[in-house]
């Protein structure tokens, strides 16, 4: 997995689990591996530190230009997918209902998939991210 680069030069650790059978009959996991605490989450190829740095830089700018960021100011190379993905899985905080806001639809997958961004007019802060373009979609 990648972590954080250190003066300038990529980090990768080499991770190994134990590999762990339940002991149960008639589980439906038989098998399972043990899960690091606090180091990476399920499935992902980053560390949760790398993941957080590259989740700041998606915040802010999205896209290829969240993309360029976090190769400029992090040194990793990420996709534009991957920045997307990365604004998507910040979490909301709560905050009050904006005065002005604006609306803003953007595509997740090329013809596939399009999403709606709603930000907060006065402040720049994301309010939400809606699944589809759709006015139908907004109004609720």
């Amino acid at each position: 997995m990648a972590d954080v680069p250190v003066d300038g030069r990529r980090v990768l650790i080499r991770l190994q689990t134990r590999r762990m059978r339940c002991g149960r009959l008639g589980c439906v996991r038989q098998t399972f591996r043990e899960q690091p605490p606090r180091l990476v989450q399920r499935y992902q190829r980053r560390t949760v530190r790398l993941a957080a740095q590259v989740g700041s830089v998606a915040r802010e700018l999205a896209g290829h230009a969240g993309a360029r960021a976090a190769l400029a100011a992090v040194g990793v190379v990420v996709s534009r997918q991957t920045a997307l993905r990365a604004l998507l899985q910040l979490p909301l905080s709560a905050r009050s209902v904006p005065r002005v806001i604006g609306v803003d639809d953007f595509a997740l997958r090329k013809r596939q998939r399009d999403a709606t961004v709603i930000i907060n007019a006065e402040t720049g802060e994301r309010v939400d991210v809606l699944p589809g373009r759709k006015a139908e979609v907004l109004e609720a």
